[in-house]
């Protein structure tokens, strides 16, 4: 019986959380006069900025997609001024409630995006996705936003280790052979650092197909994961957003971020949120966030000419890594060699394009010219 009572009551903080709950709001948001705008992702760039309380004009409530059927989601919905939808979480059954769509693309956007009537815009969250999506007259660019309170500049002493960070999961596909390599040519370069991999290994070969198994095998990660477990001065484990936020960014005095296959880079955001110095690669939109030799060093590992689509094959490589480590390294050293340097440049940086502020006022006017045409 206790078994069923335990069941009962996950089904019932379920319902209350995903539907009960946000009708409960949508109610008290109808009494406001507060136009409601539903998103679909539930991803910390988004909510942070969704939830931040900035906009006089909406309110936005997440709506999932496998909710879109029960009968209290389809009164918000049809009350809804607009949908803000994902482009990586896009369902058609949001159609059936004749809503001006708004559609954000961490990627390239698709034909039936593109080409759908009732998509009134489509904003791409870094100018290389807009480029490769060919704009046109729906395209716009907004970058995810942060805002996180506090000064983190924090100039080195001598005397205390280097931290060095990687963010993501994925051994293969952010780069935990690199970093590792790094913090080792590093440890034996005679430099008192630690590593913390804030992540957990493995890869999903059916999301990620550009390696197979055999050519993941050649890599021999259980070996580098066997090395990351027993190093007292590494730290390798996953890491809650505020585990991240309190306990590890501040402490952190470079980030590494190798990947080898990404759409935006949010652990970069995050990272400058914190004046944290980034090593990482030209590559996507990294370029518009690491600006080389201010807030941190891009290394040109895929002969990037800064337009075209990557052709991301090439990181199957050992010759490919190699460079990353090598060239990561000397980074690395010239960075934490010139600290205090770095990090006047990041104090002096600005970030303003990357604001909820910024964010809210170009937002709002892409739902007025939506609406508008309605």
């Amino acid at each position: 019986m206790n078994i069923f009572k335990k069941i009962g009551n996950k089904i019932l903080y379920y319902w209350f959380h995903n539907i009960y709950f946000i009708f409960i709001r949508f109610l008290l948001i109808k009494i406001t006069s507060k136009r409601v705008v539903i998103f679909n992702r539930n991803h910390p760039f988004y909510t942070d900025f969704f939830y931040s309380g900035l906009s006089q004009d909406y309110v936005w409530l997440y709506i999932n997609n496998q909710d879109i059927n029960h009968f209290l989601v389809k009164i918000i919905l049809k009350n809804a001024v607009l949908l803000h939808l994902d482009a990586s979480h896009f369902d058609n059954k949001f159609f059936g409630f004749e809503k001006p769509i708004v559609v954000e693309c961490e990627a390239m956007s698709n034909d039936e995006i593109v080409e759908d009537s009732r998509v009134g815009a489509i904003i791409y969250l870094s100018n290389y996705a807009q480029q490769i999506s060919e704009p046109n007259n729906k395209s716009f660019q907004l970058y995810p936003t942060f805002s996180i309170a506090g000064n983190y500049i924090k100039p080195k002493k001598d005397s205390e280790a280097i931290v060095l960070l990687t963010s993501g999961y994925g051994t293969f596909r952010k780069g935990y052979d690199i970093s590792y390599a790094i913090y080792d040519k590093l440890k034996n370069d005679g430099l008192n650092v630690k590593l913390i991999i804030a992540g957990a290994d493995g890869h999903d070969f059916e999301t990620y197909p550009e390696i197979t198994r055999e050519e993941y095998k050649k890599f021999e990660f259980e070996k580098l994961i066997s090395k990351l477990k027993s190093d007292p001065n590494i730290q390798f484990r996953p890491f809650t957003r505020n585990e991240m936020i309190k306990d590890i960014y501040p402490k952190v005095d470079v980030l590494l971020h190798f990947c080898r296959g990404e759409t935006f880079g949010f652990s970069i955001l995050e990272a400058i949120a914190f004046q944290i110095p980034v090593v990482s690669l030209k590559f996507k939109a990294i370029p518009e966030m690491v600006k080389h030799g201010e807030n941190g060093i891009l290394i040109d590992a895929f002969n990037w000419d800064g337009n075209s689509v990557v052709d991301e094959r090439v990181y199957n490589t050992f010759e490919w890594r190699d460079k990353c480590i090598e060239e990561g390294f000397l980074a690395s050293k010239r960075i934490i060699n010139d600290y205090n340097n770095f990090q006047n440049k990041i104090n002096n940086m600005d970030y303003n394009h990357f604001s909820h502020t910024y964010k809210l006022m170009e937002i709002e006017k892409i739902y007025k010219k939506v609406l508008l045409e309605k």
